[in-house]
């Protein structure tokens, strides 16, 4: 396997220019190992499943809810592991974000830096970190922009300047993409939002949740609301809905099999949830993604 299927190139719409964001999502049945380019920068926010990142004599391992950074003059290599993965990938050429760093007399973590300037940089991957809330709710608008299509570009343009900056000012290497103002996770709620990705089909109640990750269902529930400011309940119905939206978007499935596949019984539930997260019905917004697909075959 040499290519990752259903890879969606979010920016730029037309030829690239310096930069590529890319969403995908696709399976694997069994072990499978992906060779990228190399003398780019790579930003890899991956969402679910797990992989490892090697090049030259350095490998680094990148579990679901992380993100993964490379700037390498070796080929770089995907080892993705059997199962589900959805990761989206931000890919800089060398000279491209020199010139945006210089630009702004912007100084990089040191060792980009010492990747930007070196004649032969062969760092390899740098490092590896959570994807806290924060994250996780702007990698939902890249994958959903809510924009018009008009503005897309322009509005991706501004995101991948934003991705750019969380790595030209990150102050500590092991938090790639996150805001200086974030706090950090409870251990438990983390534990929890990931095993409400993986089980979202599933009949989660908060009683079986609190046991899965070993807290009463009390403090959960009230920590939960602290640190992501929704319930969970309104957590697990997102995703729920944002799973489907991507069904309905991608075209694999019809209204009635998105709705009973992210484990909804009733479809009129199914109807009125999606509604209020996507702020329109599951009806039309299959029908006006119905043609958008833009299929990239590698990163």
């Amino acid at each position: 396997m040499n290519e990752i299927p259903d890879g969606i190139r979010l920016y730029p719409t037309a030829s690239s220019q310096g930069s590529v964001l890319t969403y995908y999502r696709f399976r694997c049945d069994e072990s499978h190992q992906i060779q990228l380019s190399h003398g780019r920068l790579l930003l890899l926010l991956n969402l679910q499943g797990n992989l490892g990142i090697s090049s030259g004599d350095k490998e680094l391992r990148l579990e679901s809810g992380h993100s993964g950074l490379v700037a390498s003059a070796h080929p770089v290599e995907l080892n993705l592991e059997p199962g589900n993965h959805q990761l989206i990938s931000l890919v800089v050429e060398r000279n491209r974000l020199k010139a945006f760093l210089d630009s702004r007399g912007q100084a990089a973590p040191k060792s980009v830096k010492l990747w930007l300037t070196k004649s032969s940089p062969s760092l390899g991957p740098l490092s590896t970190g959570p994807l806290s809330r924060f994250d996780m709710e702007n990698i939902e608008q890249l994958i959903y922009p809510p924009v018009a299509t008009s503005c897309l570009d322009l509005w991706y343009h501004g995101k991948v300047i934003e991705l750019l900056c969380s790595i030209a000012f990150s102050t500590d290497e092991q938090q790639i993409f996150r805001s200086s103002i974030e706090r950090v996770w409870d251990d438990r709620i983390q534990k929890a939002a990931g095993y409400m990705r993986k089980h979202f089909a599933e009949a989660v109640t908060l009683e079986a949740l609190a046991k899965e990750v070993g807290c009463s269902a009390s403090y959960l529930s009230r920590r939960f609301k602290e640190e992501t400011g929704k319930t969970i309940l309104t957590y697990l119905r997102e995703i729920r809905i944002l799973e489907a939206a991507d069904y309905l978007k991608r075209g694999t499935h019809n209204v009635t099999e998105a709705a009973y596949d992210v484990g909804y019984s009733s479809l009129g539930q199914f109807s009125n949830a999606f509604s209020r997260v996507m702020g329109i019905s599951p009806q039309k917004y299959q029908l006006q993604h119905r043609s958008n697909l833009q299929q990239t075959p590698d990163l």
